[in-house]
């Protein structure tokens, strides 16, 4: 079993924002402390959310301003604003133990 897995996006050299789920608490964790807003905001936040035997379900919505991360079909959803400039474009993933990632990315243009 895995410890955590992690992704990282609105990324680059300065700024970057996480999504890390940690199975053997069956949290998951969003940190935008280094998206770009330094004043007193709440900078992570930590839902509970429910595991099956370590797999979940992640649906990433991200548009200029903000993101939203829906955990197994929005049974829990996190949303957050980031200030983050655009050229901050870079997705990574990183896992501590090995995971099975799919991956599907859409463009929305207008």
């Amino acid at each position: 079993m895995y410890q955590s897995f992690t992704m990282n996006f609105a990324e680059n050299d300065e700024y970057i924002t996480s999504v890390c789920y940690m199975p053997s608490e069956n949290a998951i964790c969003i940190d935008r402390t280094d998206s770009g807003f330094r004043y007193n905001i709440v900078s992570k936040r930590k839902v509970m959310v429910r595991s099956q035997g370590g797999i979940i379900r992640l649906r990433v919505v991200m548009d200029r301003f903000s993101a939203e991360i829906f955990v197994n079909d929005g049974e829990q959803v996190l949303s957050s604003c980031l200030y983050t400039p655009q050229e901050a474009d870079g997705i990574s993933f990183a896992a501590e133990g090995a995971v099975c990632v799919d991956v599907e990315k859409y463009n929305i243009s207008i």
